[in-house]
């Protein structure tokens, strides 16, 4: 039992860890793409 909540945890924070990746790619894309949206929204602050 202990091996498998050590695994299912594990696996979250690698999820976790992908989706913190994509969202850094997403906005520096979205920063690129559209300079201006700093200026708009503060979107890219967090």
């Amino acid at each position: 039992m202990y091996q498998s909540i050590k695994s299912l945890y594990r696996h979250k924070n690698n999820l976790l860890e992908g989706m913190k990746k994509h969202k850094r790619q997403i906005y520096t894309l979205l920063a690129v793409v559209f300079p201006e949206i700093e200026q708009v929204t503060d979107l890219l602050q967090n």
